[in-house]
């Protein structure tokens, strides 16, 4: 499971800096792109710093807890409020208003 997990997550990355990139302001794209493609790494690191002050406090499987639900509550998250690619909704004429608003 894991693997098909690093596979999936290896995939998504690329995607989700595209998709920043094409949202970002041209002035700050590349360090929002930057910011973007940190945040795997960086969760990394602080899921490992939160697990030193969990474990102690209230035993290892909590952390499989945490670290489970955590990504589950993001991908719910993402699933509902992340926009398509403006592009995408661009080429289907019936979302006009979805890519004036987007505008």
């Amino acid at each position: 499971m894991r693997l098909l997990a690093g596979l999936g997550l290896g995939d998504v990355i690329h995607n989700l800096v595209a998709l920043s990139s094409e949202y970002a302001p041209a002035r700050s794209r590349a360090t929002l792109a930057t910011l973007t493609f940190c945040g795997m790494p960086l969760g990394a690191l602080s899921s490992g710093l939160i697990g030193t002050w969990i474990i102690p406090a209230f035993g290892w499987k909590l952390v499989f807890y945490v670290r489970g639900f955590v990504p589950l509550a993001i991908a719910v998250y993402a699933f509902f409020k992340l926009r398509e690619s403006i592009r995408f909704i661009a080429v289907n004429p019936d979302r006009n208003e979805e890519v004036a608003a987007v505008v």
